[in-house]
């Protein structure tokens, strides 16, 4: 998606722009469909901390803290977050910067370094982010609720931060190379086809789209070209009439030719980093039961707090809305229970 602000038909907005085109803020965000439910099951908060790795430098911009400090030196900033089913990342900074900034930030998911002496520290920046949630009553609450009431087996029930245990303890005792999966998860699931970039500008919006294409055209695409390989051997009956002689010989033939192309596949695959997907192995997009069954419903659960607060929440648990998006249902619900005006639901309670 680009968004731009600047408007053919409005000889005094451009002139404007043109005169503060250096003050003016441009941003970018990537979302990838990929979040907490697709960690790896031996490393708990993978996808979390996978979030953390990527900004860790590129092979073009191999410096650790680069992308950080360039941010800071033009007055930007940049943050990201990993929900269960994406990750997103995004920037903001000056538009005299913003042709800089996002070539940095797409080589992120172009050639990331991940760099193998960052992972101890963005392993501790986990941990440290996961003690800070601990000690937040809001996120304490959903935890809670999450480990309790959601259905077993469910990926929402699993611990999905990460810490020093499942990211590093946990690993090492089990003989798993965090590092080594950080390069193949990247490689399964860190493709174009799984990614929504949104671009705003003050620039118009061929510029835009002309830079966008130069930057992320690069930006692998992990779904395969539909390359299928067949082999078939002609009916055997067929072949019994030229004598079982023929037949070893075209089956050696045959195997020998599969050996041989499997071998040249391999090494093409290894050379160029290249990923075939069979028709069976298409990615399609995964359906699974709710996480909250009815037995899990009409529940009080009581939470002690850290804080000297007292609070009720109640939780209703709604079926997947995301094909609804343009109609804003549960902005509409939120409003409607909101509502502090005459007639709300907050009046009738406070009346009684």
């Amino acid at each position: 998606m680009l968004i731009s602000e600047s408007s053919e038909d409005d000889e005094s907005s451009t002139e404007m722009m043109e005169v503060d085109d250096e003050l003016q803020e441009a941003a970018a965000a990537l979302c990838i469909g990929v979040g907490s439910f697709s960690d790896l099951p031996e490393i708990p908060g993978f996808a979390h901390f996978m979030e953390h790795m990527v900004f860790m430098g590129s092979r073009k911009f191999p410096q650790e803290n680069f992308w950080d400090a360039f941010l800071s030196k033009c007055g930007g900033e940049s943050n990201a977050w990993t929900d269960c089913e994406r990750t997103c990342f995004y920037f903001v900074c000056p538009k005299g910067a913003f042709n800089k900034a996002i070539d940095i930030f797409a080589q992120f998911f172009i050639s990331p370094l991940f760099n193998k002496n960052s992972v101890d520290k963005e392993i501790m920046a986990v941990d440290n982010e996961c003690r800070m949630i601990s000690s937040n009553d809001n996120e304490r609450t959903r935890s809670i609720i999450s480990h309790e009431l959601v259905e077993r087996g469910h990926p929402m029930a699993k611990f999905m931060a990460g810490n020093l245990k499942s990211l590093k303890e946990d690993p090492e005792r089990l003989q798993v190379n965090v590092y080594e999966k950080l390069h193949a998860f990247y490689k399964r699931l860190y493709s174009a086809h799984y990614m929504t970039l949104v671009v705003h500008s003050v620039d118009p919006l061929d510029v835009m789209e002309a830079n966008v294409v130069k930057t992320f055209s690069k930006v692998p695409n992990k779904y395969g070209s539909n390359i299928h390989y067949f082999c078939r051997i002609k009916n055997m009956a067929a072949v019994a009439v030229v004598g079982k002689v023929v037949v070893v010989v075209v089956v050696v033939v045959v195997v020998v030719v599969v050996l041989v192309a499997a071998i040249v596949i391999i090494l093409l695959i290894h050379r160029f980093n290249i990923i075939l997907y069979l028709p069976s192995e298409i990615p399609k997009p995964m359906f699974i039961k709710p996480p909250f069954q009815e037995r899990s419903l009409n529940k009080l659960v009581r939470v002690i707090p850290m804080g000297d607060i007292h609070k009720m929440e109640i939780i209703w648990a709604l079926p997947p809305l995301m094909e609804h998006y343009r109609a804003r249902t549960i902005e509409y619900l939120s409003i409607l229970l909101g509502h502090e005006g005459k007639g709300s639901i907050l009046s009738v309670l406070r009346r009684k």
